[in-house]
């Protein structure tokens, strides 16, 4: 816009003061600020629907992994920021009250069981000592003790913690020694499958952007590079879309109000992975497929992106 706009500049310099074709009174001032104002509002108008501009951001899915039962942190097997596969050990517990716990289940299992074998065998026969109602009961006693088994299994295989696929542990809240409690989120986890990078950009470009369209994009991470690449997909919705269920009705407060499109971009070719940090950001600009001469326009102001990012 500023080299339209320079250029009508130099157009009003040799037709009021060069040439002197018209002259420069109050008319002219209107005229001239008129015809200005116009020119800018449609650049800035096709800039925005032919070659939007946006920003764009390195995004992963981060969880949060939490042990399932309580109890004192005895190791942590993993480091901050390492990458670990789907099943490595992340922490343990201390095992002991729930080996405890797990013994007596199943000792009271056992007699439960030897309880159950007699009562079955006097009650063989026609000579049977032991009701059917006693019978019932000492096997409701044993499938009851099965379960508390169980359950206490359970328990003692979670004192120890896995990852739940490939991925990276980026951060520890706990240390050996430490009480943790029951579904207490201890570590954030970034899944794997990679990091995304994503694109936010106005509606108003939405017609310009589709899959396969060119991108430029230039990251504070790193000054002076411009990065080419296309788009990946484009997000089918945003939370503005998204109407929460409620026994209430609807208002005009539930209703979204964002204007942002969201897009994932492909990773340009040769991308450092130092810049694949999660939150790493930039500017980007996709060029639709009938950009035209605003195409160069938008490659002049990325460009003045890229050396701002000097500063």
């Amino acid at each position: 816009m500023l080299i339209i706009l320079s250029i009508y500049a130099v157009l009003i310099w040799l037709i009021f003061f060069q040439f002197k074709w018209l002259a420069w009174n109050r008319t002219a001032h209107v005229f001239v600020a008129l015809i200005g104002l116009v020119i800018a509002l449609v650049v800035v108008a096709m800039l925005n629907t032919k070659t939007p501009s946006g920003r764009v951001t390195v995004m992963g899915q981060v969880v949060e992994i939490a042990p399932v039962v309580s109890g004192v942190v005895e190791t942590v097997s993993v480091k901050p920021n390492e990458p670990v596969e789907k099943g490595a050990e992340l922490l343990r517990l201390d095992r002991r009250p729930y080996q405890y716990a797990f013994d007596q289940a199943l000792a009271r299992e056992t007699i439960a069981r030897i309880t159950f074998d007699r009562k079955a065998k006097l009650s063989e026969g026609r000579s049977a000592t032991i009701s059917q109602q006693e019978l019932d009961e000492a096997k409701a006693q044993l499938d009851q003790a099965i379960a508390a088994r169980e359950s206490a299994a359970y328990n003692l295989e979670q004192t120890v913690v896995h990852a739940p696929s490939d991925g990276i542990v980026t951060a520890l809240r706990v240390a050996p020694g430490e009480q943790t409690s029951a579904l207490d989120p201890v570590i954030p986890f970034i899944k794997g499958g990679g990091p995304k990078l994503v694109g936010v950009f106005s509606q108003n470009g939405a017609a310009a952007i589709a899959p396969g369209a060119e991108v430029q994009i230039v990251f504070n991470g790193d000054p002076g590079t411009i990065y080419k690449t296309t788009v990946t997909s484009i997000v089918p919705g945003t939370s503005s879309g998204q109407l929460k269920v409620s026994g209430e009705l609807a208002g005009g407060s539930d209703i979204g109000s964002s204007s942002d499109h969201l897009v994932v971009i492909e990773w340009p070719d040769g991308f450092p992975e130092a810049l694949k940090g999660l939150g790493m950001t930039g500017s980007a600009t996709v060029f639709g497929p009938d950009a035209g001469a605003m195409g160069v326009l938008a490659k002049v102001l990325l460009y003045l992106k890229m050396l701002g990012t000097y500063l």
